[in-house]
């Protein structure tokens, strides 16, 4: 089969122009057609591989116990047992029972004091409530200022939309039955982080878009002159944009927290290729030829240096693949596929469109080949003192970004003075926290109904609130005491375990007829659960206490028969934490290994390909550092800035070595060949690297912190490359006394 020239590949899409139209027009009615059955998932869960054992100890305690993500709406007034004021705790709560997705709701009002008093209305329930160690320690302030109504939400309303009616629908009963009374309420909770955050992700998307298109159009137009050659780039990624979402949705995925992090990538990262397209085009017309000719001579020298440049982004971004996070390996092959088809469409659309009537010839734009030239001069000339800044720098980056912390704590995410942080805040201060963690713990049956086996657990409970960021445990042992104390009509001095194997059994068959155990203990009594809570905040000091949590755990239950598995939301948050510091260390390496070696081969040169990632790791190394300079952490949206940075910014460099390969042929002198580079790429790869940075940069002007992080820090990452591709590249090309490569046919770096 005779070879498929680019200059054949032109010709055969010029001599079809109607069907090259139509085909792209069907493709993108049937991908918007497939993205608007897209739906988000803000679940914990949905970051987990399914195979992940974390994911599966979660699944089995799900299994018996149906749900640990909390809901908690905290009443505050100057003394909450008024009965009037329990008689709407008691309303709501039992009308919140009634929406979708609540497994249970737990208050002082299903307590067995008010059936031991006669009701919380009795004037006996005041006393009783406030006389229950465990009431208090769990859902009523001791003096009497504040109780909680806590919900229990099943994993079966994981999709965001169940998250978000669900969390509406509450508000509205709060505010239904608490109306016309003193009550003050705050709503916090899992579901209602996943609906804040997702909703302020969505209302930025609605500023960060637009402006970022009109970056791009203001970016585009100031390069072309023309708002005709401008609207091209922008029509490119928008066509990208929407066979993306499509993917997503035709491969089943859901649209997570990073997923909005696609948009600005592709658009900023999408529209590079057709600028270098278009501006080769209206040179080479501006030059005096003829439009046919000029699309052919300028799509044939760019197809293979656009399809490396495209090739080292998109592989840079799958790299995310090697991640043990779900939503990074799909956001790894969703932006690769966005950057594919960016190219794809910029070589199909755009020789097309280029060909519709245009009277007018680019104008005359001013030189910028003398200060091009005097920037490459300045490389060359301080090249070694170049090169030794270039060191300093980043040893010193390297330095600060191992200082870089790892930092799950969904409430920073959102900005300080936000409904949800504040009455989090209150909520957290006064009941503990609503993120879960569980201890499962599993024996032969009948165990969890001896007395040695219950102050087994209370003492491991008691180290648990001493010794670590937990401050409330609750288990059957708390149960059963508490029936004791209630047995007894003692207070809380009465708050003790029974010592005889008979007493214990009694009150444990009295809680199981009144179903007051199933969500404490199997029906066997083989199985039970200790559960904890903790603040949102307060999950990463949790995971740094795990490994003592876990040693003490075997101390405690050695030789007792049995065993227990840590899991719940919290415990998977803090899985997410080592996957992300993971991820962050196996896609950075891998994009590195896979890049450089697509260099090696595409320049034909082992020393040039290695040469090309010498300016492209120091931008890295630089906005690692910047991170640690700027308080910003890893976290699930950070964890992806080296590896989509590495596929984004060595492109300029393919452009410049390439243009250094089409120059210094044999004979040539090495140091007109850098300068004669930089002055042929020097301009387009100063716009499109400018054009990156800004639209990075736009993502500041949301209020969703992992977007702005990753919009400080890749901007920074793009100058910092720009920067090093103009002056530390020509430094390093010109101490280098290697023969050049034998160019590429076709392979040109001309702008």
């Amino acid at each position: 089969m005779p070879r498929l020239s680019p200059d054949v590949v032109v010709d055969r899409l010029l001599a079809n122009r109607i069907p090259v139209i139509i085909a792209l027009l069907a493709l993108t009615a049937l991908a918007a057609a497939s993205a608007t059955r897209l739906q988000a998932d803000t679940s914990i869960e949905a970051w987990f591989l399914d195979s992940d054992p974390s994911l599966a100890a979660y699944d089995r305690f799900i299994q018996l116990f149906v749900a640990d993500e909390l809901v908690m709406i905290g009443l505050f007034a100057d003394d909450v047992l008024v009965p009037s004021r329990l008689a709407i705790v008691d309303q709501l709560s039992a009308a919140i029972e009634q929406l979708d997705h609540v497994h249970r709701t737990q208050t002082i009002i299903d307590s067995p004091i008010a059936e031991r008093v006669g009701g919380y209305r009795d004037e006996a329930f005041r006393e009783a409530a406030l006389a229950s160690p465990l009431l208090t320690s769990t859902l009523l302030r001791p003096d009497a200022s504040a109780t909680a109504i806590v919900v229990y939400y099943a994993r079966s309303g994981n999709a965001f939309a169940d998250k978000r009616a669900f969390t509406e629908r509450i508000k509205q009963l709060a505010a239904q039955f608490t109306a016309g009374s003193d009550l003050q309420y705050a709503i916090t909770g899992g579901p209602v982080l996943s609906k804040v955050s997702m909703e302020r992700n969505a209302r930025d998307m609605t500023v960060v878009i637009p402006a970022m298109l009109l970056v791009i159009l203001a970016v585009t137009w100031l390069f072309f002159g023309r708002l005709a050659s401008a609207i091209l780039p922008l029509l490119v990624v928008t066509i990208a944009l929407i066979w993306t979402f499509g993917f997503m949705a035709a491969m089943g995925w859901r649209f997570t927290m990073i997923s909005g992090i696609l948009v600005p990538l592709i658009l900023a990262v999408g529209v590079a290729d057709a600028i270098h397209m278009a501006a080769r085009y209206n040179a080479r017309v501006g030059a005096g030829s003829e439009r046919i000719e000029a699309i052919r001579t300028s799509f044939g020298e760019l197809l293979r240096p656009c399809s490396l440049t495209t090739a080292t982004t998109a592989l840079g971004l799958a790299s995310l693949l090697v991640s043990e996070l779900q939503p990074l390996r799909e956001f790894a092959v969703a932006a690769a596929f966005g950057v594919l088809a960016a190219f794809a469409v910029s070589i199909t659309m755009l020789p097309v469109v280029l060909t519709l009537p245009d009277p007018r010839h680019p104008p005359r734009r001013p030189d910028p080949g003398a200060l091009l030239k005097r920037i490459a001069g300045f490389g060359q000339r301080y090249r070694a003192t170049i090169v030794l800044v270039a060191i300093a720098i980043a040893s010193a980056a390297t330095w600060a970004a191992t200082r870089v912390e790892v930092v799950l704590d969904p409430m920073s995410w959102l900005p300080d003075g936000s409904q949800f942080r504040e009455q989090t805040r209150q909520v957290d201060a006064t009941f503990g926290g609503t993120l879960a963690i569980e201890f499962l713990l599993t024996s032969t049956p009948g165990r969890f109904g001896e007395p040695a086996t219950l102050r087994r657990l209370e003492s491991f409970q008691a180290w648990l609130v001493e010794n670590t960021s937990l401050r409330r445990t609750q288990s059957v042992a708390d149960l059963v005491k508490e029936g004791a104390r209630i047995a007894r009509n003692a207070g809380a001095e009465g708050y003790t375990l029974p010592r005889t194997r008979v007493i214990t059994h009694s009150l444990l068959k009295g809680m199981a007829r009144k179903e007051e155990l199933a969500s404490w203990l199997s029906d066997d009594w083989s199985t039970g659960r200790i559960s904890a809570r903790l603040s949102l905040t307060e999950a990463s000091a949790l995971v740094a206490e795990m490994p003592v949590i876990e040693r003490t755990i075997r101390e405690f239950f050695a030789g007792s028969g049995i065993d227990v598995e840590i899991t719940g939301q919290a415990k998977l948050v803090g899985d997410m934490q080592h996957y992300v510091v993971d991820s962050q260390v196996r896609s950075f390496s891998v994009a590195v290994a896979v890049i450089t070696l697509l260099l090696i081969v595409q320049l034909r040169s082992l020393r040039l390909g290695l040469l090309a990632m010498i300016p492209n790791l120091l931008p890295i190394a630089v906005g690692l550092g910047g991170m640690y300079v700027l308080g910003i952490p890893l976290n699930p949206g950070t964890v992806m800035i080296a590896a989509v940075a590495i596929g984004i910014v060595v492109d300029d460099s393919v452009h410049l070595l390439a243009a250094y390969q089409r120059h210094a042929l044999p004979g040539a002198e090495p140091q007109a060949a850098v300068r004669a580079a930089v002055v042929e790429v020097g301009r387009p790869i100063a716009i499109t690297s400018g054009l990156l940075a800004s639209g990075f940069l736009v993502l500041l002007l949301g209020s969703f912190e992992p977007s702005r992080q990753i919009g400080q820090v890749v901007a920074i990452v793009i100058v910092v490359a720009l920067l090093a591709d103009l002056l530390l590249l020509p430094a390093l090309l010109s101490l280098w006394k290697g023969p050049p490569a034998t160019p590429v046919a076709g392979v040109s770096g001309q702008s």
